[in-house]
C-alpha cells in the first residue's frame, strides 16, 4: 500500500481554490489462498534473501481509514524454495519442506513462522568430521568414501527476525561409522555456533 496525497484542490464557480481533505476508506478482506498463488517472503531484497512458494490457508486483513493494517490467519506451505544468503558471501538454494506455517495475529510484519528447508544434493566424506573416533583401518577406509549429507534449516519465531537453526545427518551410513557420525553430530548440535 502506498499513502496517496491527502488533499485535492477543487476550483469552484468563482475560480477560488478550495482544499478538501480526502477521508479514505475502511477495507476488510478475507483471503482464501490455494496453491495456485505464489507467496514471497522477502527477508533481504538487496541480498536476494527471498523465500517463495505455494501455500494454502485463510487470512483476514483489515485496513482503517488512517492506514493501519491488521492481519489474522494462517498459511501452510505446500512447496517452495529459499535462496539463503549470508553477508552476501554464502548463497545456498534450499527446498522448503511441506507443512511449514506462517501465522498472523494482528501486526502484518510480526507474523510467526515455523518453516523447515533442506539443502539437496550435498555429499562429502565423513573422514575429517569423525577423525578422532577412527582407530580401525577398515572403518577409516569406509569414512574416506563420499556419502550423502542431509542439511536441514529451521526458521522459527518472528518473520522479520527469525531464529535460524541447522541439523545434519548422514542417512546412508551404517554400522560403526554411523554411530561415530551420530555421536559427533550430537556434540556439534549442542553448540549452535559450532554447527553454523
Amino acid at each position: 500500500f502506498e499513502k496517496p496525497d491527502t488533499t485535492e484542490t477543487i476550483v469552484n464557480a468563482e475560480e477560488k481554490p478550495v482544499s478538501n481533505e480526502i477521508k479514505g476508506i475502511n477495507v476488510h478482506m478475507e483471503l482464501e489462498m490455494t496453491d495456485a498463488a505464489e507467496v514471497l517472503l522477502i527477508f533481504d531484497e538487496q541480498a536476494g534473501d527471498i523465500m517463495k512458494g505455494r501455500v494454502n490457508g485463510n487470512v483476514k486483513m483489515d485496513m482503517t481509514r488512517s492506514g493501519d493494517i491488521t492481519m489474522y490467519g494462517n498459511y501452510e506451505i505446500d512447496q517452495g524454495e529459499y535462496l539463503f544468503t549470508l553477508l552476501n558471501v554464502v548463497n545456498k538454494p534450499f527446498v522448503v519442506k511441506r507443512g511449514g506455517t506462517i501465522t498472523w495475529t494482528g501486526d502484518p510484519y510480526n507474523a510467526i513462522i515455523n518453516i523447515g528447508a533442506e539443502y539437496k544434493a550435498l555429499s562429502t566424506s565423513p573422514y575429517n568430521f569423525v577423525l578422532e573416533y577412527l582407530n580401525d583401518d577398515e572403518v577409516k577406509a569406509e569414512a574416506r568414501n563420499s556419502t550423502a549429507v542431509d542439511l536441514t534449516m529451521g526458521l522459527t519465531g518472528q518473520l522479520l527476525k527469525p531464529n535460524i537453526s541447522f541439523s545434519l545427518d548422514f542417512p546412508n551410513l551404517t554400522g560403526e561409522l554411523k554411530n561415530y557420525t551420530d555421536n559427533k553430530i550430537r556434540l556439534v548440535e549442542a553448540d549452535q555456533n559450532e554447527l553454523n
